[in-house]
């Protein structure tokens, strides 16, 4: 007879044990304990009713298909957004015949990871060199925070669409409950620092390359994102009717199509006279630069056009260390850390850089040895 246990002291849920003929057919626990996922006695008691009524009935309640699971979630008020769900849409491209209560860890890393992300693929081979492996033996710090950005992806675009199928699934009693496993990621604290020093500013300056070295040093004095910055324009206005480059007050009038939010950034000396310079501002249609994004004249070789080629050279000329490293939006980060190394409020900072959250705003600072000196000499 299945009835309910606590056999495993080391978990509060409700478990169910034991053996039961229905119809004819003796059924038996897999293991000897299945889980209801209940705390409470109650709905741990709704839960065996239902299970014993589905080996009744053979109505497969606690063990729908993944696929069918699938498809009620998306038509369901917890569907995931718009664009969250080509991950989860990639995910049930492979799921079949298999039961929603089949997909376990072993399942995940076996072949939903492997068919998303195939050996010979970059993301493939650093997870599966990256799987079992004790971060503390990955000595190469570099290497350690390639491996957890693409570690991380597998997290996000599998483990976690799958956590919470499952976790739709025993909600609706279509399964009981799985526990599926996150990623182990690198800390914050323990990705190294790119900034752009002071003097491989200066050097970058000096590159014959009038529209990547103006790019360079707005993004510098602005902290701009790069689809903020290429979208300037010298005769356009923004939605408060200000104009985006406004020399004779000395500021840039964004919007920041990332947070939805119009911010107005003042214009360094050093960045104002280089603007003022310009003088032919019709070039490009009016835009200060003549990319409308990173791919824009990518494959342009002769002469060079594209944006990233002619960083790289410009990195190249200036002899900037790590230049690998150091691409555009590490100059957002060179930014925040200046300002915050020369004593900016962490929350004036959010607005000047146009950050929604603390927690986004931490990741790009990075404070200088000799502040933190300072402060821990002041105790």
């Amino acid at each position: 007879m299945f009835e309910l246990t606590r056999k495993l002291n080391r978990s509060k849920k409700w478990q169910i044990t034991g053996t039961q003929s229905i119809n004819g057919i003796k059924h038996i626990i897999k293991g000897g304990l299945l889980t209801t996922g209940c705390i409470k006695k109650s709905d741990a008691e709704e839960f065996l009713a239902h299970f014993i009524e589905s080996k009744k009935n053979k109505t497969d309640k606690f063990n729908t298909k993944a696929i069918d699971a699938h498809n009620k979630l998306m038509n369901s008020s917890d569907a995931p957004t718009k664009d969250r769900k080509k991950m989860f849409e990639k995910n049930a491209a492979l799921f079949g015949d298999i039961r929603l209560s089949e997909i376990d860890q072993d399942f995940i890393e076996d072949h939903l990871i492997l068919k998303r992300y195939p050996k010979e693929t970059d993301q493939g081979r650093i997870y599966r060199e990256y799987r079992g492996t004790n971060l503390n033996d990955i000595e190469n710090l570099d290497e350690k925070v390639n491996v957890s950005s693409k570690y991380n992806t597998i997290n996000t675009s599998v483990i976690s669409p799958i956590r919470r199928l499952i976790n739709f699934g025993a909600t609706k009693r279509y399964c009981h409950k799985y526990a599926v496993k996150g990623l182990s990621q690198i800390s914050q604290a323990e990705k190294p620092e790119y900034v752009y020093s002071v003097e491989e500013k200066n050097r970058c300056l000096q590159f014959n390359d009038h529209q990547i070295t103006t790019l360079f040093i707005v993004i510098y004095y602005t902290g701009m994102r790069l689809i903020e910055a290429l979208s300037l324009h010298w005769d356009k206005k923004n939605a408060k009717g200000l104009p985006q480059i406004d020399l004779e007050n000395r500021v840039f009038n964004t919007y920041v199509s990332k947070t939805f939010i119009q911010r107005q950034i003042h214009m360094h000396e050093e960045l104002y006279k280089w603007l003022s310079k310009i003088n032919n501002r019709n070039q490009y249609g009016g835009r200060l630069f003549m990319w409308k994004n990173l791919q824009d004249k990518k494959n342009n070789k002769k002469p060079v056009l594209g944006l990233g080629n002619r960083w790289n050279m410009m990195t190249a000329f200036a002899n900037v260390e790590d230049a690998d490293k150091k691409k555009r939006h590490t100059l957002r980060h060179t930014f925040a850390t200046h300002c915050k190394n020369n004593g900016a409020d962490i929350t004036d900072l959010m607005k000047t850089v146009g950050w929604k959250s603390l927690t986004s705003a931490k990741t790009y600072v990075h404070t200088d040895i000799e502040v933190s000196k300072k402060l821990i000499d002041s105790l």
